[in-house]
């Protein structure tokens, strides 16, 4: 994100109306509603627990409880505020600094008359108990309505407003920040006092050799509405302190609290206060000593906190923060779990991410989910083989999760090999990393050769006994295999062309010298010398098919099995083929076929592409994720992704999972499948399922799907 923008939406987040959230056993019960503006903040939150969100300059609305996805329904926002008394009534503050107001939460805006003040209005506060009367904070001094936004008037209170609230319990009381400085009144606005008595103070520095004592400036000032009412001033240098007669007295209440943590945002819950520095998160029962909050988020960790609040339907607590990546700053959403796991929203497991691969490994001696994700939000839209990809792991059986590592080498072929700390190859156009340590760190694949500039990759195959060879497959309109050996002590790789043309290849399991190429070249030495098999298996690639495509899925003791996915453009026909050769490809039949399934492809024509998933722990079992087809006399319409399982080697399949398409903007949403896999337990096993969806998981065989990631 560029630093103009970044800028910019610190300034416009000044108007956070913040909502009390409610622990687990009250999510299905009204949420307490605090009309809060607390410091620079991105969240605002309805009484019925529906939270918006500034992100990036634009206003959205959670769609799901899990809060892993989220509409936008205006652009060009700064600031938002909720009426505490009808949820569907919002105002905001566009870009171009003008009051705009919907009364169907965010459906249709229409343009109010702008507040009279040289500078543009920033935060928004609706008086809880008038909800006509709407303060407006500037520059030059506080501005008013009484009518719902239609006319606006100056108030007494001049200066550089960032905070204005009115006390609830005593709607006479208004307490205001102006410059860093604390003001109330106690008549409704009419006349305005310093509220400085009990504050620290610091000496600065006047012209020539004078100086002066001040009060020191306070960065954020909190209205807790509790059984007993009290207030809280955040300042820049000094720490936290409290008032409980209306500002007329102040004293400390920093306990926990670092003497040069400068809090910058606040929420304010029913039973909790969370302040947040630019990089600390601390809460407190009873707003007199605070609880440092540990962000646990793996290796990265967020570095600046933009928006917190005490999420309504769940325990726990929403975050955007600045996030540091290679290619700059940019914006996160995350979720802070009740254990103080980091739930990545935006940057792990969920919708909005694109699930291009997930496997069962460990960590810690237990078993993890591992996820490779790419981020699709559109700010983060660049060429799909150089945006970053994302390594998540879970360790709660995919309801939380982590983020490990990433790379930018696009997402095209994820490649492993036994436990999560072996070698993985990420392989896309011209590019392909390695990693040892689990997806921590990558470096690039030295001996790596690419046949021209535009070349890619449609296959890379391991060797079973040997995680430092692999076979890859690259090309431009024709694909040869190559034999790749890496060094551990030196950190190098050697390829070797072995000049066969191949777009898939799979090796023996029992012996790593015997190869078998898609088109039909066997080898018993490891590549050096080929036999031509290709007779029998072009059989089953029949002429005249629009388009087809070959992935070898299994080779042992001889024999061969691979799936075949075609379809018939004249015909309107789709198969997916299983066959099974018993001498190494000598000879091959049919050892079942699925029709009006079309298997699920990347790439035309390159097996690679073919969405084809073997348990690397049992050649025998895979998974298939295909497109199933209605037939129509004048269409031929796809009605649904699936999932099928086989255990026997092809021989039988069961269905496991489907999901109907959808229609989306006048077009079919087809969900294309990336990533199969299946966690042992002691009862049975969980199966998951990840692709332009999000992650799914099944923990009865499929009868049943939940999606994860996100708020659980």
């Amino acid at each position: 994100m560029a630093l103009r923008s970044y800028s910019r939406i610190l300034i416009g987040l000044a108007a956070g109306v913040l909502t009390v959230p409610v622990t687990q056993a009250q999510s299905s019960e009204a949420v307490d509603f605090q009309n809060n503006q607390i410091g620079m903040n991105s969240f605002v939150s309805g009484s019925k627990g529906t939270v918006y969100m500034i992100f990036q300059g634009n206003l959205y609305r959670n769609v799901t409880d899990e809060a892993d996805s989220w509409d936008q329904i205006a652009k060009g926002v700064e600031s938002v505020a909720v009426d505490p008394q009808d949820d569907n009534v919002l105002y905001a503050i566009d870009a171009q600094s003008h009051i705009i107001k919907s009364l169907d939460a965010g459906a249709k805006w229409i343009s109010l008359d702008s507040a009279p003040s040289n500078a543009g209005p920033w935060f928004l506060y609706i008086n809880p108990e008038n909800t006509q009367e709407i303060f407006a904070g500037t520059a030059n001094g506080l501005v008013k309505t009484s009518d719902g936004g239609f006319s606006w008037q100056d108030a007494s209170l001049t200066g550089r407003i960032s905070q204005f609230m009115v006390n609830p319990r005593s709607p006479s009381h208004y307490y205001a920040l102006v410059g860093g400085t604390i003001y109330v009144s106690s008549d409704r606005g009419g006349t305005w006092k310093k509220s400085e008595t009990g504050l620290p103070t610091e000496i600065v520095r006047g012209g020539g050799r004078t100086a002066s004592k001040v009060t020191v400036k306070c960065s954020v000032l909190v209205f807790v509405n509790w059984d007993k009412p009290f207030l809280l001033a955040a300042t820049a240098t000094s720490g936290v302190y409290r008032s409980d007669d209306d500002g007329v007295s102040w004293k400390s209440s920093s306990a926990g609290i670092g003497p040069r943590d400068a809090i910058t945002k606040a929420f304010v819950g029913s039973r909790e206060i969370v302040l947040a520095t630019n990089d600390s998160i601390y809460s407190s029962r009873d707003g007199a000593s605070w609880k440092y909050l540990p962000v646990k988020s793996g290796r990265y960790h967020p570095q600046f906190f933009i928006g917190v609040l005490g999420y309504p339907r769940h325990d726990g607590l929403l975050l955007v923060f600045r996030f540091y990546e290679d290619s700059g700053d940019v914006l996160r959403i995350g979720y802070l779990d009740a254990k103080g796991v980091l739930v990545g929203l935006n940057y792990g497991v969920l919708p909005h991410s694109e699930v291009d691969n997930v496997w069962v490994g460990s960590m810690n001696g237990r078993p993890a989910i591992f996820s490779a994700t790419a981020n699709l939000y559109l700010s983060d839209q660049v060429q799909e083989w150089t945006r970053p990809t994302f390594i998540s792991v879970s360790q709660g059986g995919g309801y939380s999760w982590e983020l490990v590592g990433k790379t930018e080498c696009g997402e095209q072929a994820l490649v492993r090999g036994g436990l999560p700390t072996d070698m993985w190859i990420y392989g896309s156009p011209v590019c392909v990393r390695t990693t040892n340590d689990g997806g921590l760190n990558w470096t690039n694949a030295s001996g790596v050769n690419f046949r021209y500039g535009n070349a890619s990759m449609s296959r890379i195959s391991l060797d079973p006994k040997n995680k430092n060879v692999w076979y890859y497959c690259v090309g431009v309109n024709e694909y040869y295999l190559y034999r790749y050996q890496y060094d551990p002590s030196t950190k190098q790789g050697q390829a070797v062309d072995l000049k066969v043309v191949a777009n898939d290849v799979v090796v023996a399991d029992d012996n790593d010298k015997e190869l078998f190429t898609d088109s039909g070249r066997l080898t018993t030495n490891g590549g050096w010398t080929w036999t031509d098999k290709s007779a029998a298996l072009v059989k089953y690639m029949p002429s005249g098919l629009w388009s087809s495509g070959i992935r070898l899925v299994y080779f042992r003791n001889g024999e061969i099995r691979a799936v075949i996915g075609s379809y018939d453009r004249m015909s309107n026909n789709s198969m997916v083929t299983v066959i099974k050769s018993a001498d190494m490809g000598s000879t091959w039949q049919v050892a079942s076929s699925l029709p009006d399934e079309q298997l699920m492809s990347e790439r035309a024509f390159m097996s690679g592409g073919l969405m084809v998933f073997p348990n690397s722990n049992n050649p025998l079992n895979l998974f298939i994720a295909t497109v199933s087809y209605s037939k129509g006399p004048y269409s031929y319409r796809a009605t649904a992704s699936k999932v099928f399982e086989t255990k026997d080697g092809g021989e039988t399949w069961q269905e496991v999972y489907s999901r109907d398409v959808t229609e989306k903007d006048g077009r079919q949403d087809i969900e294309t499948i990336r990533g199969v896999g299946q966690m042992p337990t002691s009862t049975g096993r969980v199966l998951f399922v990840g692709g332009s969806h999000g992650l799914w998981r099944s923990e009865d065989e499929g009868e049943t799907w939940k999606r994860v990631g996100g708020v659980q």
